[in-house]
């Protein structure tokens, strides 16, 4: 279907009700990216401290409850907001008035009721969490002064429940919405009482540590001291970059400006994201409890304690204990729209084939977000590690970091793409003849969806060569002879998928065709058939020769240390075998045409780039993998273990490897685990 340049095929509504659709429709994809980054840090945190449940007693228990309740009430407003976005674009976008109105007109709606419980229940959570905090660093003088510090900012915590609750119950009125006057006063004095908790629970946290600045720094080592008094720990220890966005948040909220949708969910990551940090260096033992500063009656420090570690000291600590109108416009037309009946159908005139392909390109949307804050995590972990190891562990660790800074910024593209597509389809396009989808299938050619699949294409061959590289370093411990020989048939699949590959992404292009059309769709099945063979293929090779080891390895080292390089987890991320998982399920879907394979392809393409992150992790963190790792002498006596940051050194017969060698290095490999909590 040609398209005019002069037809229009947008809402016939208000420049200001289009942007504030933006920016709900891109609220989505950020709340994706920050459950994504939450989720990483939820594992992380409820490891560390289910893990030290036994050795710090009830609190790790309490704090392991606290983030999974955190956590399952941020799981259900994602899916709410997941869910909303669905009922506004697809299944009511015809409604009168627009997806917003619609919106505005149902927020009595059950959906729309956990919706505001939800962000509630979160951000009174985050600010216990908060005030918490406060009084742990204050009670370092006393418990009374502690209490005395926490008093005020407790009772703005309560005033901040009652608006909350008041807020949010007058937000789910019939006629009314979260821009109606009352529930705007009431959500304005929320967020300004909130806000203000937090502000002053920051000064009080960030005056606390800075007291103890001066004094820490000068009596530990630089190295050692800044590690609790860093500008990092007071960012993180008082929550101030969710008193940013909030601040900004709530100006643009009072004065109603559509903006506040991106500033509220940026509000919440944070907040949330703030609180997983605090606990993580709560587990890890790097955060301050209230014995940090325990001073005696004389007023000298005893010891500096934090959570894990006591460093003894007795200095003289000079502590000072003195205490320092288109909102109505909008409820209007609300309410006249309010007229609401069971029979009446606003969603789209389109087959139950297309609405499901738009159900199922929407929740792309937001997985998209999801694995990008994955991803953003994970980037961010190895690129830190791979930095410091640059100057001691060689080239490699360059290559490394430039690979994955590739990697990220083409998933960048790919995740800002895929955000624009959806803004196209479901509001600047909504009213195409056929639908949104029609019109995705019909401009297949424009910039932007080339780009969609230009840099899918990319990010699979990127990690196709990475997952053929570590077989290459697997195998190549038996010789590098052996490895190319075991190699070379994936490596001329690899070659042969980024052939097909090319020509799928040329042709879904072109004018008139789309990633459906016959000829597409064939170059596609063939890209991606190839493309999943050669991950199989080298998962099974991978997978072989780990086994082959295993049994050799676990009979000869103690099971705490061998099972850390041999282990099922290390097969699955050494093979990216759930990535091969993934990417069947969608080769099926997609060479059927069921539409549920954009579902599949988004998961696919996530734990393609996360099986990579977490290769490189393990290289980075020394516990994967090099071709060194079972170097062998020409009588097959193994010579040394090495893997990418130790080397266990022995000439012994490779199946009678002595237990005592490896206990030996127990020592070492605590040391990098040690290197590695201290990054993520």
């Amino acid at each position: 279907m040609s398209m005019g340049s002069t037809s229009y095929y947008g809402p016939d509504e208000s420049a200001s009700d289009i942007f504030i659709e933006r920016t709900f429709v891109a609220g989505d994809l950020i709340t994706g990216l920050g459950y994504g980054v939450q989720l990483v840090m939820y594992i992380s945190s409820a490891l560390f401290l289910w893990s030290a449940r036994r050795t710090r007693g009830r609190q790790s228990t309490l704090l392991l409850g606290y983030i999974t309740l955190l956590f399952s009430v941020e799981t259900i407003y994602v899916a709410v907001q997941a869910r909303t976005v669905q009922l506004m674009y697809i299944d009511n976008r015809n409604y009168p008035g627009g997806p917003w109105q619609y919106f505005l007109a149902t927020q009595n709606l059950p959906v729309n009721v956990m919706f505001y419980a939800s962000l509630f229940v979160m951000t009174f959570l985050s600010d216990l969490l908060v005030l918490w905090r406060c009084w742990v660093i204050w009670s370092g003088s006393g418990n009374l002064i502690g209490y005395v510090v926490v008093a005020f900012p407790a009772l703005m915590t309560m005033g901040s429940f009652v608006m909350g609750t008041l807020w949010t119950l007058q937000s789910s009125q019939p006629g009314l919405s979260l821009y109606s006057a009352l529930p705007l006063a009431y959500g304005t004095s929320y967020y300004v009482i909130s806000l203000s908790v937090n502000i002053i629970l920051t000064i009080l946290i960030t005056v606390r540590l800075l007291l103890y600045r001066r004094q820490i720094t000068s009596t530990l080592s630089p190295e050692y001291g800044k590690q609790y008094v860093s500008l990092a720990t007071i960012v993180v220890e008082s929550a101030a970059i969710y008193s940013l966005f909030a601040l900004l948040f709530i100006i643009s909220y009072a004065v109603n400006n559509p903006i506040n949708q991106i500033f509220l969910t940026l509000a919440s990551i944070a907040q949330q994201t703030a609180g997983y940090l605090i606990i993580y260096r709560l587990a890890e033992g790097r955060a301050w409890k209230k014995e940090t500063f325990a001073t005696g009656s004389d007023n000298r420090l005893q010891t500096l304690q934090f959570s894990g570690t006591v460093l003894e000291a007795s200095v003289d600590l000079p502590i000072d204990r003195s205490l320092p109108g288109d909102s109505a416009k909008s409820s209007r037309h609300a309410r006249s729209l309010l007229r609401m009946v069971s029979t009446p159908y606003y969603g789209p005139n389109e087959s139950a084939s297309n609405i499901f392909l738009e159900r199922t390109f929407v929740a792309g949307d937001f997985l998209t977000g999801l694995g990008y804050g994955v991803q953003l995590v994970m980037y961010i972990s190895s690129a830190l590690f791979l930095f410091k190891a640059r100057r001691t562990r060689g080239r490699q660790s360059t290559i490394l970091l430039g690979y994955i800074t590739l990697l990220f910024s083409v998933e960048t593209i790919y995740v800002a793409v895929q955000a624009r597509t959806v803004q196209l389809m479901y509001i600047d396009n909504r009213n195409y003849p056929g639908g949104p989808w029609q019109y995705f299938l019909d401009t297949q050619n424009l910039p932007v969806n080339v780009m969609f699949y230009a840099t899918l294409f990319v990010m699979t061959f990127l990690s196709d060569l990475l997952v053929l590289w570590r077989c290459w370093v697997i195998w190549s411990a038996s010789g590098k002879l052996v490895g190319y020989c075991v190699v070379a048939f994936p490596a001329l699949m690899t070659v042969a998928s980024f052939v097909m590959g090319t020509l799928w992404t040329l042709q879904s292009s072109q004018p008139g065709l789309s990633l459906y059309s016959a000829l597409p769709l064939a170059y596609g099945t063939s890209y991606y058939v190839i493309s999943l063979s050669v991950n199989i293929i080298l998962t099974i090779l991978i997978t072989i020769r780990l086994l082959l080891f295993r049994r050799q390895v676990a009979s000869a080292l103690s099971p705490e240390y061998g099972k850390q390089y041999v282990s099922l987890a290390t097969i699955i991320i050494e093979s990216a075998a759930i990535y091969s998982l993934f990417a069947l399920l969608f080769i099926i879907s997609y060479a059927v045409n069921n539409p549920i394979n954009q579902i599949f392809l988004t998961l696919a393409s996530i734990s393609q780039q996360t099986a990579g992150y977490l290769i490189i992790y393990r290289l980075a963190e020394g516990r994967a993998w090099k071709n060194e790792t079972f170097a062998s002498t020409s009588d097959n006596r193994l010579q040394s273990l090495q893997f990418s940051g130790s080397a266990l050194q022995a000439s012994i017969d490779l199946p009678e490897i002595t237990r005592s060698v490896a206990e030996d290095s127990l020592s070492e490999s605590a040391r990098y685990k040690e290197v590695g909590r201290g990054i993520v």
